[in-house]
């Protein structure tokens, strides 16, 4: 039996088991409260005027609902399933992505119908409960979509390797590797090793923001989230951050986007920074700003920094009218495109201009796309709208 304690002044402590349920609730050395549930979640021998709100899984429980809310969605212990529809699955991936058809046959699906075996804290992926590791089964894990502020972990994914090169530089004697095998009925997966753990997921081809790896110009995405609760590495490490270095501004603006796109989708607002080059080679960018829903004006230049390119979001909600909205919904590849004002701005710079749309990065520099008026498409989803 496992303590927490929650709240000193009081001296109350939630005791739960290994698989995080909470089982009983002790004050000042006198058990208040004892739980038993059934193996989905059915509160026995429940008490009429119990108002704590944490209890199966440690989770939020909205008596109101009869529901526990498991962030992506809600979870009903008396029908044993989730109240709403997976939100991976959709009609961008439901034939091309492993993870989407595995899971086809049941949107609804708790814990793979096993609430003994798995967890499912986030309403998203698999966990196993005793070392909240991630179930190695081909539709799991899946990656966080907790929304929370641009640069939180749990919103944003990163390439691999440069987390890896930073991991090991600060970390020379520890080990950080990573290979991608195929297996002949899960696909690709990729064994990632960071110290003494070393797991094994699922590479989708889909990608998206529920999707823990998948690759982009032949680059690995990881889920920064899994680099943060699965293998123990601090936010400042799992994410990418003003400063860091890349070997080129076209791999820069895909760390900036896979960082700041999905807070720039979610704020209706227009991300930006400047990129600039290294002193010892290489390019990072700057603190990003932010603009209005379809407007962002480039940030002063960093003293002592030579700024080389200039980098902002075209978000899905960036225009406020119905009706252009509901064209963006049925076009949205004219998000992805230059826009007039950021040829004008490439312009007066003088320096290349990119664009971070819901499923392409383009690059436009004026003098050069002549032709292309569009801009050059750099990096692109492997399927549909995943930042």
């Amino acid at each position: 039996m496992r303590g927490r304690l929650l709240g000193c002044a009081s001296g109350t402590i939630y005791l739960h088991n290994a698989r995080g349920d909470v089982v009983s609730i002790i004050r000042l050395g006198t058990v208040l409260r004892i739980y038993r549930y059934s193996a989905f979640g059915v509160e026995l021998y429940p008490a009429a005027n119990d108002f704590n709100r944490f209890r199966f899984g440690g989770e939020y429980w909205d008596a109101h609902r009869g529901e526990y809310y498991l962030r992506a969605r809600s979870f009903s212990p008396r029908l044993g399933r989730f109240s709403q529809p997976d939100p991976f699955w959709g009609i961008h991936n439901m034939r091309s992505s492993p993870n989407a058809i595995a899971q086809a046959g049941n949107l609804f699906v708790f814990t793979n119908n096993n609430p003994v075996r798995w967890i499912d804290p986030t309403g998203l992926f698999l966990l196993c409960p005793n070392a909240h590791l991630p179930a190695l089964i081909p539709w799991a894990p899946r990656g966080s979509t907790r929304t929370t502020s641009s640069s939180s972990s749990s919103s944003s994914h990163v390439i691999l390797e440069y987390v890896m090169a930073k991991y090991n530089a600060a970390n020379p004697n520890s080990n950080f590797s990573f290979t991608t095998k195929t297996h002949w009925l899960f696909g690709q997966q990729l064994h990632l090793t960071i110290g003494d753990v070393t797991e094994t997921f699922a590479i989708d081809v889909g990608g998206g923001i529920n999707a823990v790896a998948f690759i982009v110009s032949g680059m690995m995405v990881f889920s920064s989230y899994v680099l943060i609760n699965v293998f123990g590495l601090p936010e400042e490490m799992a994410v990418h951050q003003p400063g860091d270095v890349f070997s080129s501004t076209c791999t820069a603006a895909l760390a900036w986007t896979l960082t700041y796109w999905r807070a720039s989708n979610a704020a209706y607002l227009e991300f930006g920074s400047n990129i600039y080059s290294h002193s010892g080679g290489g390019y990072f960018w700057g603190t990003h700003v932010s603009g209005t829903s379809n407007t962002i004006s480039a940030p002063p230049v960093t003293a002592g920094h030579t700024r080389v390119a200039f980098i902002h979001s075209h978000p899905m909600q960036r225009v406020s009218s119905e009706i252009w909205n509901i064209y963006y919904i049925f076009h949205p590849g004219y998000l992805n495109q230059i826009s007039p004002s950021d040829r004008g701005v490439s312009r007066h710079l003088g320096i290349p201009i990119y664009v971070a749309g819901p499923s392409q990065i383009r690059r436009y520099m004026h003098g050069e796309n002549r032709r292309n008026c569009r801009g050059t498409i750099i990096h692109r989803t492997p399927r549909g709208r995943w930042w």
